[in-house]
């Protein structure tokens, strides 16, 4: 029983250990995927707001720009009927401008001179007993210190009549401008009421989730109940401020326009709007456009994830283990026959051994001979299997301690179930030991430089070596060095991304693992150049260099100097094996005067045509 399952356990148990491991790898991947298309549609939905507003705004300053000029113009024809002729241009302005409930010509003392208003049955300019003094109305002063060609825009708020509010609550945002005659003296101050209800009803179809909060964190406009503006005047919702501090700390002290970013509540979009920014000639508040994924639709897309990728490993699971069990009892079987032919052998021997004692020499001599043609042909015949048998025995043994070596220094329950504010870097120890198994299993396969898998593509080199360094992020924090890349921004290959990236992490590797001595920092350089159609790609590291006596062995299979710590000796071959039997160039380490190495690949920037060998995918 116990050399049955001795011989079982090397063909079941990696697939016990590497299966996990790789569900794991590949749920995070997906999930990260996932969460990249959410973070991309929220992008865009915050884009198709901030049209919406820019374009609201861009027009409200364009129009009392214009009332502010039809009234100086007025002005100067003839003082006395100027606001009549004002009037009668508002009164087609508003009934062309259905958006514009109001319009007033204020005097220097924010008395209502004219006054127009929008009804559903036309314009009507409002008695002279029914014109209100708006002195202490929040937009008086900024109205009067208005300079000429300057505009201001008020906070969105209800609409207000002789101290009451206006029902049906009318969200309103005021514009406002100075008119001034020929003389540069102020003629009087010129408001346009906007109803910003169908532009928060347009941003409501843009993004059903979006919402519009102003720079304190008050609510101006929210998705569901909320509604679009009662909820400002009876208190039912919390600023945002005092809702989700978490949130809104993330908002306002954001210093880009655009963000994204996940807090305890969900994936939060935040867009800033501030049309002081876009036009130096407008004195605005600051708003700010915001979406939000919620937390619940983050946790069941890692869920749906996870059962996913946790049945298919399942699946993969049982069928492997039924084929390894068939292989094991294979093996047991080979076992069984090598013993009975060595009890065989052993049986024959000793009758051979009697038969010699009891023969002539002559008889003894041919029978020896003949026993000798057998013996030789059993021992062919034995040690054929036999041999078979302890290189796969040794083969998988390596494979399964160097599997539970990595299993046991690297994967830890916490670090994967981590996803809060350390998570990238807790996700980077899992994902580099992880990675770490798989990659030593696959680097034993590339050595064959099976290309069968490698595919063709055109590509931007400047962004390959940005993926790559972001695949070995947390490798090169971690080690402390400087990374400078030299690439230009616009040199396209039509080539294998694959294999020049493989290529690519395995210098960059190298020269962590091994140019400099423990706690030892230094600057390790990417540089490109193009030369007739040549691509040179070189990594310079200004470490301690290749020792001479190494120099012609290190392109050979299993030469490293950091076995100790997990070197495997196969990087720099897989590089010249790649970069010779793929990418159609070659490799070499540049002798220079100064310290450090020099690999230099140089490839044409149109690989081969064709059929490449085949080789695996790289680790990028």
């Amino acid at each position: 029983m116990w050399r049955a399952l001795g011989t079982w356990l090397p063909y079941v148990l990696p697939w016990w250990i590497l299966i996990p491991a790789m569900a794991v790898v590949s749920t995070q991947h997906r999930i990260g995927a996932d969460l990249h298309t959410l973070h991309e549609a929220e992008a865009l939905s915050m884009s198709a707001q901030d049209d919406l507003i820019r374009s609201a705004i861009v027009r409200l300053t364009n129009d009392i720009r214009l009332v502010a000029r039809i009234a100086a113009s007025a002005e100067a024809r003839d003082p006395r009927t100027a606001g009549d002729t004002w009037a009668a241009f508002m009164r087609d302005f508003l009934a062309a401008h259905p958006d514009y409930a109001q319009a007033r010509w204020l005097d220097g003392a924010c008395r209502e001179q004219v006054r127009l208003d929008a009804r559903p049955d036309g314009v009507h300019r409002a008695a002279e007993n029914a014109l209100q003094d708006k002195s202490q109305r929040s937009y008086c002063a900024p109205g009067r210190t208005l300079a000429p060609a300057r505009s201001a825009l008020t906070h969105m708020e209800p609409n207000v009549e002789h101290g009451r509010i206006v029902e049906p609550i009318e969200p309103t945002l005021r514009v406002i401008s100075r008119s001034f005659n020929a003389s540069g003296e102020a003629i009087g101050i010129m408001i346009l009421n906007y109803n910003a209800g169908a532009l928060l009803d347009a941003l409501a179809r843009a993004a059903p989730q979006g919402a519009l909060v102003d720079a304190d964190g008050r609510w101006l406009h929210a998705p569901g109940p909320l509604g679009r503006t009662g909820f400002i005047l009876d208190g039912t919702a919390l600023p945002l401020p005092q809702a989700d501090p978490e949130t809104w700390q993330q908002v306002h002290r954001g210093a880009a326009p655009f963000g994204q970013f996940i807090t305890a509540s969900g994936l939060w979009s935040a867009r800033l709007i501030a049309p002081s920014q876009d036009d130096p000639a407008v004195d605005a508040p600051r708003w700010y456009v915001l979406s939000q994924v919620p937390a619940a639709r983050i946790a069941a897309l890692r869920d749906a994830a996870t059962v996913d990728h946790a049945r298919i490993a399942s699946i993969a699971l049982l069928v492997l283990t039924a084929l390894s069990t068939a292989l094991a009892h294979a093996q047991l079987k080979r076992q069984h026959a090598t013993a009975a032919l060595a009890r065989a052998n052993a049986d024959l021997s000793a009758t051979i051994e009697r038969l010699e004692h009891s023969r002539a020499d002559l008889v003894r001599s041919e029978k020896l001979s003949s026993l000798g043609v057998l013996v030789a042909g059993i021992a062919h015949e034995v040690n054929s299997p036999l041999g078979a048998a302890m290189l796969a025995a040794d083969a998988l043994d390596t494979q399964l301690r160097a599997l539970e070596q990595a299993y046991t220094n690297g994967l830890r329950h916490s670090d994967m179930r981590s996803f809060s504010a350390d998570h990238q870097a807790g996700l980077g120890v899992l994902h580099d030991n992880l990675r770490r198994a798989a990659v030593l299993l696959r680097q034993f396969q590339q050595v064959a430089a099976d290309r069968a898998t490698a595919t063709r593509d055109t590509f931007i080199l400047a962004e390959l070596v940005q993926d790559v360094l972001a695949v070995m992020g947390s490798t090169l924090r971690h080690s402390g060095h400087t990374i400078e890349v030299d690439v230009p921004a616009d040199l396209t290959l039509d080539s294998y991304p694959g294999p020049l990236g493989q290529i690519l992490q395995n210098l960059l590797g190298n020269a962590v693992m091994h140019a400099y001595a423990d706690g030892q920092t230094g600057r390790i350089r990417i540089q490109a150049q193009c030369v007739r159609q040549q691509l040179t790609l070189s990594v310079i590291d200004d470490g301690r260099g290749i020792a001479p006596a190494e120099r012609e062995r290190v392109w050979d299979p299993f030469v490293t100097t950091a076995q100790a710590r997990g070197g495997t000796g196969l990087g720099l071959h897989i590089c010249q094996q790649l970069a010779s039997a793929v990418l159609g160039g070659h490799i070499a380490q540049v002798d220079t005067a100064t310290p450090g190495t020099h690999m230099r690949l140089t490839i044409p920037l149109e690989a081969p045509q064709e059929a490449p060998p085949a080789a695996t995918k790289s680790g990028t």
